[in-house]
């Protein structure tokens, strides 16, 4: 019977879970040498290992080698959680150091810090953050309104009011990050926000017709402002704050007091919607910006129209007064930034320069500079006594949304499409870093790579160990269940990140917080294919099937493209009614699924991922035939350079070691034939070939399996490896697997192979086929045996150091064996005296021994001995006494069952098979002699 393959080497009795180079090493076994874990799990437990199910499951808690799997797949499954949840730290942190949506509204709180407030990013969400301007550094995170946030004002120095999308008005704490007021009322969107300068009194103004008076301690709703018809677009105060300007895209500005809620007077004139409106610092002159390219000046008091202003060729969407209330700038769709003087209403500058429409304009508190904000991402600061420019402000990658000053005129700060506001500088023009921001979004995206890379090598660790622990318990059947639920939890993140790739898609700001870390679709469905591929060939592979593991990983996915082409065609298609027309859509879609990334899970059946280091291992030359991957991956399917002339080296260093490589690389059916190529080349290359053949036969560790068996069909069907290396020398088909699935794929990968194969016939090879056939303890039988047919083969042995010796040794079996009757063993007698080993069986065994030991001498005793016993049954029958006869039988018997005893206890070659059918063929005889003996003497 065979015996199991112990690994050799120095290999840990029980892995430990504290030590994580046994990690590595569990993964290496797994992905490269799964015979190794085999071993391991063999020699941790024999008879727990040939078992299986439940009762297995519970026994291996008392085996330590076992115990520490589990505990190892516990520890990695923890550890990956642990580098997930810092990773998504790591992630988070670098989010939000920037906004995740467009920054509607920057507002300058004071001269050291700012605040900035995004519309909603793809999760509908929006916030307010508060910058340190002179460290750059992020204070305060404030979640902002739902669906984002449109305007923003400042209550005092610890307080701002927002409102948005979500059709509330809240007031944050921007120090504890708290939301102290959430006022509801309108029923759609808010689009400014304005507060009296006592801080009692808040006014929103909506897209819903209204606007609302809100006293800010209590919460409570004053007044609602009814009488446009048409969204409320901007908002100011009066300086006592008595008073409110709205203008609304009905195309009017209203006048409200806010005490007692009512209309005071309605200011008609624009022949479209009103964009904007201010008030001069002495609150008599009210200015609205229309889209009907137009401003006009109104006299507060009177609500008369003083001065019509129209110089722009587009719609005005901004305006700006100075603080000296002498002079308005209003910024247009046309790109232009034009300067009016409000005594005569005549135009001073007009500034030219942008690429795209005005959005945003705030003036210095010293009111001799204008900065004007554009869709061309860029800001250009322009002097109002000269009407200049005095700079172009460059660093924007989307449309510049909003732009304030702070207090000092110092600094600038703009908020645009990208993620971060920007801090300008605004004498030399230079963008004020925001350092500790930046060093912050540095280590916490180098952090997330460099976790990232652990959290993928630890995902593969726990694979590794998941699949283990599955197939320990539960065998072939365990690692492909398992492989099915790491390739579904694979497919839900799989399907999860290309849905969050769609989403940064939709909202570019949030695919630009990610930089160099941002998801490559085509990347992950490359990684993902490859991962089911490689993972469901390592399943089969764990219960040495590599040849169905590359089938099973392509057929699994044609079967899937099917499915999903039959659910596309049946279901998904209804309007296809004709069922030519769904079978077309059902092969249609198959192909696409089945045949585009089918190529890509081949790569990882195929394991393509570590084939170019592979390559190169094999390219890189070494003498000694040291380091080839053909020698310490038993799971490489395609063929490398250099896999033979590796192997021959290792036969050449050490003949027995390197029969002892052959025969693990036959384990893997894809490498098989170029291992038994080098094992012929050299056979026909060494001096002593016989000798060669004889060792392979009788070398105890060529008894053991070919792989290690998993199954009960593993332990009956799993030749030896001397049978597999004599057979396929012999040009035999023998066959590595044991259930008819196995057995099928490996015919295949021995189709695929062909060429690989040595198909040379010669005398060696037709020997080693012999030798083959008497290891197949079922083929040892006499009578079907053809010896003539193989006595011309061996004929052809003579030319061989020790050839002669086997032809006669063998010729001289083939007379013994066929001995029926006591006048057929006196002719087998008269061969053996007369053959060329006679000289052997007379004692002169030093003229005559065997050259290289190819024949044991242990062999040569037999056949010695059996003519001994031979020569004594046959001078039996001449004996007239039958007393005498009898006793002759009885010493013939018992040397019989003393030669037979040594042989079962010492033979290990071939000839044992025969040795022992001649042994059992003479007993009868023996029996049937003293039967006739005893019969005449009564």
């Amino acid at each position: 019977m065979p015996i199991f393959p112990l690994d050799r080497g120095e290999r840990p009795d029980s892995l430990n879970p504290l030590n994580p180079s046994h990690y590595g090493l569990l993964a290496y076994w797994v992905f490269f040498r799964p015979s190794v874990l085999r071993s391991y799990l063999y020699k941790a437990a024999p008879d727990l290992y040939r078992q299986s199910g439940w009762s297995k499951f519970r026994g291996s808690f008392k085996v330590p080698g076992y115990r520490n799997l589990y505990l190892m797949a516990i520890a990695s499954v923890v550890k990956c959680l642990f580098l997930l949840a810092f990773t998504f730290f790591l992630y988070t942190l670098a989010v939000n150091q920037g906004h995740t949506g467009s920054i509607n509204s920057v507002l300058a709180l004071s001269s050291t810090q700012g605040i900035s407030a995004s519309g909603r990013d793809f999760t509908e969400n929006s916030s307010l953050k508060v910058w340190d301007l002179d460290r750059g550094a992020l204070l305060q995170t404030v979640p902002g309104n739902r669906n984002g946030i449109n305007a923003v004002a400042l209550l005092s120095k610890d307080r701002v009011i927002s409102g948005g999308g979500d059709r509330a008005v809240n007031i944050w704490d921007i120090k504890s990050g708290d939301r102290l007021q959430n006022l509801q009322n309108h029923r759609r969107w808010i689009e400014d926000l304005a507060v009296t300068p006592d801080q009692t009194l808040a006014i929103s103004a909506s897209a819903d017709n209204t606007l609302v008076v809100w006293n800010i301690e209590s919460g409570k709703k004053l007044h609602i402002l009814e009488g446009h018809t048409g969204p409320v677009n901007s908002l100011t105060l009066t300086p006592d704050g008595t008073q409110a300007i709205s203008g609304s895209a009905d195309g009017t500005v209203k006048i409200w007091n806010l005490e007692q809620g009512t209309l005071l007077q309605t200011l008609s004139g624009h022949t479209t919607g009103v964009k904007a409106v201010a008030l001069t610092p002495n609150g008599e002159q009210v200015i609205s910006a229309s889209l009907d390219g137009s401003l006009k000046v109104w006299a507060r008091s009177s609500g008369t129209q003083v001065h019509n202003l129209r110089e722009h060729t587009g719609g005005v969407n901004t305006l700006a007064v100075t603080p000296d209330g002498q002079q308005v700038v209003s910024g247009g769709a046309d790109g232009t930034v034009k300067v009016w003087t409000l005594n005569n209403g005549t135009l001073r500058y007009d500034l030219t320069g942008h690429q795209g429409w005005i959005n945003g304009l705030a003036i210095t508190p010293d009111g001799q500079q204008v900065i004007s904000a554009s869709s061309d991402h860029t800001l250009k600061v322009w002097n109002l006594q000269e009407g200049t420019l005095v700079h172009t402000l460059v660093g924007h990658q989307e449309w510049v949304r909003s732009v304030a000053v702070t207090p000092d005129g110092q600094r600038v700060i703009s908020g645009a499409g990208d993620r971060l506001p920007k801090v300008w500088n605004l004498t030399s023009g230079e963008e004020i870093p925001l350092k500790a921001v930046q060093r912050t979004l540095f280590w916490s995206t180098l952090g997330f790579v460099i976790g990232g890379v652990f959290l993928w090598i630890w995902i593969v660790l726990a694979s590794a160990l998941v699949l283990t622990c599955s197939f320990m318990v539960f065998g072939l059947a365990g690692s492909v269940l398992a492989a099915l639920g790491l390739a579904l939890f694979g497919g839900f993140a799989f399907t999860s990140l290309f849905i969050l790739n769609d989403l940064m898609r939709i909202n570019p700001p949030y695919q630009q917080t990610f930089g160099a870390i941002a998801i490559d679709t085509p990347l992950l469905t490359v990684g993902f294919a490859i991962f089911l591929g490689t993972l469901w060939f390592v399943a089969f592979a764990l219960g040495g099937r590599p040849a169905v593991g590359v089938f099973a990983g392509v057929g699994l996915i044609i079967v899937l493209a099917m499915a999903i082409g039959a659910f596309d065609a049946n279901v998904l298609k209804e309007a296809q009614i004709a069922s030519r027309g769904r079978f077309v859509a059902l092969v249609s879609r198959g192909i696409e699924i089945g045949v585009f990334f089918n190529l890509l899970v081949a790569i990882g059946s195929l394991r393509l991922l570590f084939y170019p280091i592979e390559l190169i291992a094999a390219l890189k030359p070494n003498r000694r035939g040291e380091g080839h991957p053909v020698l310490w991956d038993e799971l490489v399917v395609l063929p490398l350079p250099n896999s033979r002339n590796a192997l021959i080296q290792q036969l050449q260093r050490d003949e027995k070691t390197g029969l002892h490589r052959i025969a693990e690389v036959c384990r893997n059916p894809f490498q098989r034939s170029v291992a038994l190529s080098a094992l012929s080349r050299y056979l026909h290359s060494t001096p002593n070939p016989l000798h060669l053949l004889y060792a392979i036969a009788r070398d105890p560790d060529l008894r053991a399996y070919l792989w290690s068996p998993v199954s009960p069909e593993d332990w009956r069907g799993v030749p030896e490896r001397r049978q597999v290396l004599l057979g396929e020398l012999g040009l035999q088909s023998v066959n590595g697997g044991s259930d008819w699935l196995n057995q099928v794929s490996e015919s295949w990968v021995r189709v695929l192979t062909w060429v690989r194969r040595s198909h040379r016939q010669t005398p060696l090879t037709r020997f080693s086929a012999l030798l083959y056939h008497l290891l197949n303890s079922e083929s040892v039988n006499p009578s079907g045996w053809d010896w003539t047919a193989y006595k011309q083969n061996l004929q052809s042995l003579r030319e061989y150091p020790g050839g002669v010796e086997i032809l006669e040794s063998f010729t001289t079996l083939a007379a013994l064996s066929s001995v029926d009757n006591l006048s057929g063993l006196r002719i087998a007698l008269q061969i053996l005296q007369e053959s060329e080993l006679a000289a052997f069986y007379e004692g002169k065994a030093d003229s005559r021994m065997p050259v290289a030991g190819v024949i044991r001498p242990e062999v040569l005793n037999a056949i010695a001995r059996l003519g001994e016993i031979g020569a004594l049954i046959s001078s039996n029958s001449e004996q007239p006494d039958p007393v005498k006869r009898l006793t002759t039988l009885a010493r013939a018997t018992v040397a019989l069952d003393t030669l037979e005893s040594e042989a079962i206890a010492t033979w290990v070659t071939p000839e044992q098979g025969i040795l022992q059918q001649i042994i059992r063929q003479w007993r009868q005889l023996l029996l049937r002699e003293t039967a006739e003996t005893v019969k005449v003497s009564v």
